[in-house]
């Protein structure tokens, strides 16, 4: 037996033995070096993967040198003991798909809070048993009190920082519980801003020593604008972790937007990536690509597979609070369908500017690729000039959108949950007279429904769905736009 075949026949004899098909059962993601202790994955600092192997091989050596007590057999077991061949099983079995790990795996619920003592749904309050499918690789310093402990330093340190003040206080404890979640919903940077010598540090390092591995420190000039170039790593460090701490700033120092917001998508982007398990629980793998029509599904996805996977991605996309634009034109009200794409480009982009007007906010702009040998020159014109050629001024500037892009499937899940959103309207729209796809036609609707805009009054707002144009004069045209809302309407989408 030559050695490369040895070494392939004992990293099958670890993995079924130390890495049980279960991934929760001992231990996960070698390549990530992460270990499951029964309440969190540690990250294997202490080399322990390596004295499993290292343990393994050992009582293979032993049981060599009894079976063969000969030279044959004390060489061969040297050679089951050298840093080598330890080193060429542990490799081996860093390949095993069944327990590999990518960073996107981890961390994926911003509402769990891993303890000592278990994990705390910050939805609820309520502790519970730690999973090992919950992937969490980071854990506070305590756990929670029991119901009703007494706490009189710390509400005597409250007190004397706030005055007395309960309101002040209950505001603090907010603050704190909103941090202590993965949440960037509100946008909130908070700052604590008084003399020195009142508490501000001592309430803020209690919470950094609460959060543990949750919170991070970061040197306060790396959050301020600066006339230089900086080296990006202070702002990198902080992916992951939910609270930072840091030291006092100067007066007249201005913090930067642009890394301040940075920090805040970093974090958003993170989570939709780590949220999006839903490729490797449904068999896709590295390289394959998720798209909406059944036919581009990779060989070894089923159908069912590739169908639960696009109903998973049309969750997290709700669960992530991703907005619907879109706009409806009849083919034959289009001059051209390169005219109709140009025309509802220039809306779209118009209402998710007027949308982040709204909301105080900026995005980004992602256009599926399609033959226009002028779209890129289009694009320029929209990022620099705006909209041209309006009815009651010559130029409008999208001032809210920093950039608009060709997306590219594969290149990102972003990418890819256009294309699932899209190929689920456009199905749910073609199949409205078709009887025999009414069923799938409404369910794609229903799952759409959340991912619109609506008004006070619970329609779904203009900006969101737009039937294009806004005056229909030919009757039998006016009819099907009439039928088409209320297809939409009857399947929870009930548009102005």
């Amino acid at each position: 037996m030559s050695s490369n075949l040895k070494d392939e026949s004992e990293r099958w004899f670890i993995v079924s033995h130390h890495i049980p098909e279960q991934i929760g059962e001992l231990f996960c993601g070698i390549r990530c070096d992460k270990l499951w202790t029964g309440i969190y994955w540690k990250p294997d600092t202490q080399l322990q993967i390596w004295e499993k192997v290292r343990e393994f091989t050992e009582a293979k050596a032993k049981k060599v040198q009894r079976d063969f007590a000969n030279v044959s057999g004390d060489m061969e077991a040297a050679t089951l003991r050298s840093k080598t061949k330890i080193a060429a099983i542990e490799t081996l079995a860093r390949s095993d798909e069944r327990h590999a790990a990518s960073s996107s795996l981890w961390n994926p619920d911003p509402m769990i809070l891993a303890t000592p003592s278990g994990v705390v749904d910050l939805r609820t309050g309520e502790p519970r048993a730690a999973r090992p499918t919950d992937f969490a690789t980071q854990l506070t310093r305590v756990g929670p009190a029991v119901e009703g402990a007494e706490h009189p330093i710390w509400s005597t340190t409250l007190d004397e920082v706030t005055g007395g003040d309960k309101q002040l206080q209950a505001y603090l404890q907010h603050m704190a519980g909103y941090v202590a979640t993965g949440e960037t919903r509100e946008h909130a940077l908070f700052f604590l801003y008084r003399p020195g010598g009142n508490g501000k540090g001592t309430f803020k390092d209690t919470l950094y020593e609460i959060l543990g591995d949750y919170a991070k420190g970061v040197a306060i000039s790396a959050l301020m604008k600066s006339n230089r170039d900086r080296h990006p790593t202070d702002v990198y460090k902080l992916l992951g972790h939910r609270r930072t701490r840091q030291t006092s700033t100067l007066r007249h120092q201005i913090f930067s937007r642009t890394l301040v917001s940075l920090y805040r998508v970093t974090l958003q982007v993170r989570r939709h990536a780590e949220s999006m398990r839903c490729y490797a629980t449904n068999g896709y793998g590295p390289g394959d690509i998720l798209k909406f029509n059944t036919k581009d599904r990779p060989t070894h996805v089923t159908a069912e597979a590739q169908r639960e996977a696009k109903r998973q991605v049309l969750e997290e996309a709700a669960s992530h609070r991703v907005k619907l634009f879109c706009s409806f034109i009849l083919h034959r009200v289009a001059s051209s369908p390169q005219n109709a794409r140009r025309n509802e480009i220039n809306r779209i982009c118009y209402h998710f500017n007027c949308y982040l007007n709204r909301v105080s906010d900026h995005g980004l702009v992602l256009i599926d690729t399609f033959q226009d040998t002028s779209l890129l020159a289009f694009l320029r014109q929209k990022f620099s000039l705006g909209l041209k050629g309006l009815p009651y001024s010559n130029s409008y500037r999208l001032d809210r959108l920093l950039g608009l892009h060709l997306a590219s499937i594969g290149s990102s899940h972003f990418c890819s949950v256009v294309d699932v959103v899209l190929g689920a309207l456009r199905y749910g729209i073609n199949a409205r007279n078709d009887a025999s796809r009414q069923t799938v036609a409404q369910t794609l609707l229903g799952q759409l429904a959340p991912l619109v805009i609506r008004t006070g009054s619970g329609k779904v707002d203009e900006l969101s769905v737009f039937f294009s144009p806004k005056t229909i004069r030919v009757p039998s045209y006016l009819k099907e736009y009439r039928d088409l809302h209320d297809f939409l309407a009857a399947n929870g989408l009930d548009c102005h």
